[in-house]
């Protein structure tokens, strides 16, 4: 039961407004990031040229913003288990809630490596570029949305429903960053390019929120017992 509480909205001493600026900041900043993907990727070219769909900046876009964000299968399915239970346990005794973030996505990345194994990702790419290309870009992206995850989280008090919103929004179903087929979402040129401009966010919230990522006075345990 307490690992669910966490799904309240706003928790901890966090008032209504506290958390409602969050969320609104959450809101804001993950689709501009994808739309920093995109840009990136208008650039840089791949193995595909990425086009938004047409008619994406209509006013069905924040319908499809609010379904990525609370009903995306990957947020809600891991959510609880990453940062509700992960994040949350490290950062209340152990270390630090940046470095609590850093040790969350880097596992949250590893945690996808039978994947890669089963879907035939390494045997596509071959072991040499899934080793030191794709797992590498892979990995940065999760370490960035961890952090950013973590610090809304943090923001919010420690709801889980804020990561979940995270995870949600960076899987981008709306396709601000430019849809992909599985086999070209699952190349290097795919993963480093949606890891830079949330690595930049996330380096953003460090040098703004410092290593507390958001974390209150009041969410510091007071021991290390």
């Amino acid at each position: 039961m307490q690992l669910f509480s966490a799904l309240r909205p706003y928790r901890a001493g966090t008032s209504l407004k506290q958390a409602m600026g969050a969320y609104g900041t959450l809101f804001i900043v993950i689709p501009l990031g994808l739309l920093a993907t995109f840009a990136l990727r208008s650039v840089w070219h791949g193995p595909e040229v990425y086009t938004q769909p047409e008619g994406i900046f209509g006013p069905a876009l924040i319908v499809a913003l609010l379904v990525a964000a609370f009903l995306d299968q990957g947020g809600v399915l891991e959510e609880l288990g990453w940062r509700g239970f992960g994040q949350l346990s490290l950062q209340s005794k152990w270390m630090t809630p940046l470095n609590a973030a850093l040790m969350m996505g880097i596992a949250w990345g590893l945690w996808h490596v039978p994947r890669d194994v089963f879907a035939g990702v390494i045997t596509r790419l071959g072991p040499t570029q899934y080793l030191f290309m794709y797992l590498p870009s892979f990995v940065l992206g999760t370490i960035a949305a961890s952090v950013i995850a973590a610090y809304f989280m943090n923001r919010t008090g420690g709801s889980v429903l804020a990561a979940i919103m995270v995870h949600g929004l960076i899987n981008d179903a709306p396709g601000l960053a430019g849809p992909a087929t599985i086999n070209i979402a699952l190349t290097p040129h795919h993963q480093i390019t949606q890891a830079i401009p949330f690595l930049v966010i996330a380096a953003g919230i460090v040098l703004v929120a410092g290593k507390e990522l958001g974390r209150t006075k009041e969410d510091v345990p007071l021991t290390k017992d």
